[in-house]
Order: structure tokens, then C-alpha cells, then sequence
């Protein structure tokens, strides 16, 4: 090379780079789409508005950027509610495609501020036949039964929720409520987890409240105003309070907060219904039924405000539409038998009270459903009176005497009480099946009785002469007994077990070939399990087996995986003993 060549070619390679290193970077600078997608990672690290700059930053990096539509709408759900369900709408329509957790946020806010049940139903139903199946599909059914009542059905749509999803937002709250609204005391357990999963989500925190409220009101309700004060459009925070309240029976505080909601938010059919419930409280029937009325029209889906109002119209005596609106129920909300039973008492009632009013009563069945309101309305001396007049028409027929039963019942005095059901199984009846019987006369009383510890104390001395009647009679100390075990009170619910257990041995020994036997020794094995009593659990499994348990379809696999009454007995050796003995004996049952 030349002298003078080698500054000249420094200088062409210089330039060279001065032009291809702006080319390198350009090359290396993130697309708008990636850019978009880390914005909106880093924002579902954040809440409020550092959340709501960056959803905004990378919308306007990535105008198609689905996800940040649904991250900036959730964000924003609470304060600008019509530009959230604006967001959902945006983030369906980029690529015409559905989207689960934008239907999902969409029912919550439909929900949340607005009150709106019935759009969220159709949301769910949407979100149901959309998804087809998984967590989605599963978020959908649970919120429509929800929204029916069917709480416990619900709860189940929410474990399958968590079991396919965990991260789902808001799932563990509404797995929380449905176990809120029947009576679960594991909601505390599933609001806690809900407000580990989303702490600053003001929907979690009211359920948080709502549920500690059980506990104290006046505490939850300033927890609830004080979120409702700084969402002053989250109208479920006040619908919230009015729960609390009417869940503790002061109905005047539950009527203030039912208006303060409808402030928030008109026409909440489930404002209206606890404000018809605190009217029906306060016998204010007219206006009770009015309010209920209104929740009815405004939710075609709200079984609790149409089984109501048929109440409100029979406090009012308008036994025609009573009957109209339990009908209805039972056409549109009783799939389950069990559950149409007792709305099925209610249109007995409505008839019987009508019959009374209108006409003369002649017949036996009159004279027994006559009576059997004078003593739901405890007017005992009627009762009687037509008590008697039907034994003088019919004393063969066992009604009469059942119907006294539940008089002296409901007096709760024992002494007759007894007699009666002892007289009852004297003349060929069964007594203990009359309290177990959902369509019985006085069910619902006998459903409470059978915890009370005086009821369960005067049963021991009652002589059954049927199998039948003597397995309902051990029966009902293990159903007592449960409530217990799930409150740990080992040493109550150890008594009744070891009595339960006592009747199942002697209904074996009373009546050793009927088709009771072999379901009775299994249940005293699940007594004396359950008190870990292994030895006798074991010998009672045995003698289950060897009269015929595991003959019938599920009986082996029910034992063997189901039934958590042997859990304390699974790590005993004679387990495995046991379970090979049942398979090989009967084999398996599919």
C-alpha cells in the first residue's frame, strides 16, 4: 500500500459505518406490536393510573393491541364504566374474535356498577356458549347460578374455575359469595385468598367486607362506606351493606342502604328485593309486594324475589296470586324436586287459607290441612278441634295422628309429643320417618328439632318396630353430629356418634335379613371411624361386606375414594385389607 493510502482508506471505512451504524439501530428497535405487548406486561404489575399510562402508552404504540383494551378497561371499570365496556367492545372487535376475559370483566361491571342481573346473565350465557368448555365456560354457568340461587351449584363452577385457571381475576371473590349466600363458613377462607389474588380491587374488598359482616355490622358497614366513597359508582358497595344489614334483621338500615344504592345505580333488581324484604319484615305487605314486583320485572332470573312476592300476596290475602307466582316458580326454577317441595307446602297453604275464607270445610284431608295452618299460625285449640273431627271421620288413617305429632311439636312438648309418635307406631306407622319425610307435615319445623339437644334426648326412648324406622332413628344422631365435626366440637359430636353407632348395631341385631342391614353396619363403621375407634370401624366394615355391601353399582368405589368418614382409618394396615376384601367378595361395580 502506498504511503497516504492507508489515512484514505480509514476515512472510507469510517464513513461507511458512519452510514451503516444508524441502519444496525434502526434494525434493532422493537416493533410497535412487541413495544405494546411489554407495556402491557409491566401494567398488569400495577393498578390505578400508573397501570391505566402505560395501557395507554402502548395503544397508542399498537392501536390493535387487544390486551391492552382489556387491561385498560379492567382498570378503568370502576370510575369510567361505560368507556370500560367501550374497551371490552374494542377488544371483541379487532379481530371479530371473542374475548373470555373481556366478557369476564364485562359481567363483572355489568354486575358491579350497574346492577344490571339481567345483562349479565345473557354476558354469561355468552361467555358459556363462546367458550364451550374449561375455566371460561365454567365462569359462565357459575355466575348464572348464581344469579338463580343455586348457590352451592355455583360454588362447585367456581372450584372448577380455580382447579383449570388460578389466575382468573375475580374468580375466588365469586366462589367466596356463593359460599356467603348459603351460609358456608368457608367464604371467610375464600375472601381471604380472593383478596391475596387482587388486594386493591375494590370489588374484593366490599366482599371482604360483606362477609366479615356476619361478625360485626356497623364494622363492615363503614368498610363499605368508606369504599363507596372513594367509587362513588360502585353501587355493589352499597348493595353490599344492605346485605349486611338484612342478614342481621335491622331493616331499617337495610331499607337507608337499598336507597342509597338506587341513588348510585336505578333499578337494581336486587336493591328492590331487600327493600321488599325489609317491608315484608316490618308487615308493610302492600309496599313489600310492590318493591318485589319491581325485581321481578326488572330480573326474569330471580327465583328469591318471585318466591317473595308470592309471600307478600299471601300476607295480603291474595291467595289466587300466591298460588300465580309459586306456580310460576316451580315451572321456572324447579328442576331439583327437593327444592320444589317446599314452595309445593306454600301452594297447599295458599289453597287451604283460600278454602278456609271462601268455604266449608267437610273432609278429612280438609280438616288435617286446616289444622296444620292453625298450627303453623299457633292457634292450638283449633287445631285440636279440627284434629279431632277428622279422627272422628277417618281413625284408621294415619294422617291425624301425624299432624298431632307436629302440634306437639311445635308446642315442644316432649311428653306428648313421644306418646303420640309411640301411638303412631303402635297402630302399624312409622314415626322417625315422619320426621325425615320432606313432605310431611311440620318438615320444616322437624328439619331445626332434630339439632335441638332435648328432641334428640326424648328419640332415644321411642320403640321402633320397623328397620326402616330404626335406620332414620340412628340416622338423625349422625346427621346431628356433623354440624359439630365441622366446628371441631370433637367432644359433642363424639357422643352423638358413639349413639348413632349404638342404634345401627341394634337395628342389626333387631332385624338381622332386612334390606337395612348391610347399610347400617356400613354407617356404624363411619361412626366409630370418625371417633377413631378403628377396631370396631373394622369389625362393622366386615359384617357390612358379609351382608351384601358392595353388591350395588358406586358401593366400592364410594368407599374406597368418596366417603371421608374413614380418612382417619386409611393409614391403618387393615385398610388395604378391607378394600381387597369388598373387591373381591362383590368385585368391582361400574
Amino acid at each position: 500500500m502506498k504511503k497516504g493510502d492507508s489515512g484514505m482508506m480509514r476515512t472510507t471505512v469510517f464513513a461507511f459505518l458512519a452510514l451503516a451504524v444508524p441502519a444496525f439501530a434502526q434494525d434493532a428497535k422493537p416493533k410497535p406490536d412487541v413495544e405494546a405487548r411489554a407495556l402491557v406486561d409491566q401494567a398488569k404489575a400495577k393498578h390505578g393510573k400508573a397501570a391505566l399510562e402505560l395501557y395507554n402508552q402502548a395503544i397508542a404504540l399498537d392501536a390493535n393491541c387487544i390486551d391492552a383494551y382489556i387491561g385498560r378497561g379492567g382498570e378503568r371499570r370502576y370510575d369510567e364504566p361505560a368507556l370500560a365496556l367501550a374497551d371490552f367492545a374494542r377488544a371483541d372487535a379487532i379481530k371479530d374474535d371473542f374475548q373470555p376475559l373481556a366478557s369476564w370483566y364485562r359481567i363483572v361491571t355489568l354486575l358491579d356498577v350497574y346492577l344490571d342481573r339481567s345483562a349479565a346473565w345473557d354476558e354469561a350465557e355468552r361467555l358459556k356458549r363462546k367458550s364451550s368448555k374449561g375455566a371460561w365456560a365454567f365462569l359462565g354457568t357459575g355466575v348464572q347460578k348464581l344469579l338463580a340461587g343455586k348457590y352451592d351449584a355455583a360454588e362447585e363452577d367456581f372450584d372448577h374455575v380455580g382447579l383449570a385457571d388460578a389466575a382468573i381475576p375475580c374468580a375466588w371473590r365469586f366462589k367466596a359469595l356463593a359460599q356467603f349466600e348459603y351460609g358456608n363458613a368457608l367464604a371467610k377462607d375464600a375472601v381471604q385468598q380472593a383478596v391475596k389474588q387482587n388486594p386493591d380491587d375494590p370489588g374484593t374488598q366490599a366482599t371482604a367486607a360483606l362477609i366479615q359482616g356476619s361478625d360485626d355490622p356497623a364494622i363492615a358497614a363503614r368498610e363499605l362506606d368508606r369504599i363507596f366513597g372513594e367509587k362513588p359508582k360502585f353501587a355493589w358497595a352499597m348493595l353490599a351493606k344492605a346485605k349486611v344489614f338484612a342478614k342481621a334483621s335491622k331493616w331499617d338500615e337495610t331499607l337507608a342502604a337499598a336507597t342509597a344504592t338506587d341513588v348510585a345505580s336505578p333499578a337494581g333488581a336486587e336493591s328492590a328485593y331487600l327493600r321488599g324484604l325489609a317491608l315484608l319484615s316490618q308487615y308493610k305487605y302492600e309496599e313489600a309486594e310492590s318493591a318485589l314486583a319491581r325485581a321481578v320485572n326488572w330480573d326474569a332470573n330471580f327465583p328469591d324475589a318471585l318466591l317473595k312476592r308470592g309471600d307478600a300476596r299471601a300476607k295480603r290475602h291474595d291467595w289466587a296470586g300466591a298460588v300465580r307466582d309459586y306456580e310460576a316458580w316451580i315451572v321456572r326454577f324447579g328442576q331439583d324436586e327437593h327444592d320444589k317441595i317446599p314452595v309445593t307446602a306454600k301452594i297447599r297453604d295458599a289453597q287451604v287459607k283460600r278454602d278456609r275464607e271462601e268455604g266449608v270445610i267437610v273432609s278429612f284431608k280438609g280438616f288435617c290441612d286446616r289444622a296444620r295452618v292453625w298450627i303453623e299460625e299457633e292457634d292450638f285449640d283449633r287445631a285440636l278441634k279440627d284434629i279431632e273431627t277428622a279422627k272422628g271421620l277417618e281413625e284408621k288413617n294415619e294422617r291425624w295422628r301425624r299432624v298431632t305429632m307436629f302440634l306437639w311439636a311445635k308446642k315442644k312438648d316432649w311428653p306428648k309429643l313421644w306418646e303420640t309418635a309411640q301411638g303412631l307406631i303402635e297402630a302399624g306407622g312409622e314415626a322417625v320417618v315422619t320426621f325425615k319425610d320432606p313432605n310431611a307435615d311440620g318438615a320444616a319445623l322437624y328439619k331445626t328439632l332434630t339439632k335441638d339437644p332435648a328432641f334428640l334426648d326424648g328419640l332415644k326412648g321411642l320403640t321402633c318396630k320397623s328397620p326402616r324406622d330404626a335406620y332414620w332413628k340412628a340416622q338423625m344422631y349422625y346427621d346431628a353430629a356433623m354440624p359439630d365435626m365441622i366446628k371441631a366440637d370433637a367432644g359433642k359430636a363424639g357422643a352423638l356418634l358413639r349413639e348413632a353407632a349404638a342404634q345401627f348395631r341394634k337395628l342389626t341385631e333387631t332385624w338381622k335379613e332386612a334390606n337395612e342391614t348391610n347399610g347400617a353396619y356400613y354407617n356404624e363403621a363411619c361412626c366409630w371411624a370418625l371417633v377413631n375407634e378403628a377396631d370396631k370401624a373394622f369389625e362393622a366394615l366386615g359384617k357390612a361386606i358379609d351382608s351384601g355391601y358392595g353388591k350395588a353399582p358406586g358401593d366400592i368405589t364410594h368407599m374406597e375414594k368418596e366417603d371421608t368418614d374413614f380418612d382417619n382409618v386409611h393409614k391403618d394396615p387393615r385398610w388395604e385389607a378391607i378394600v381387597k376384601k369388598v373387591k373381591e367378595k362383590w368385585g368391582e361395580k361400574k
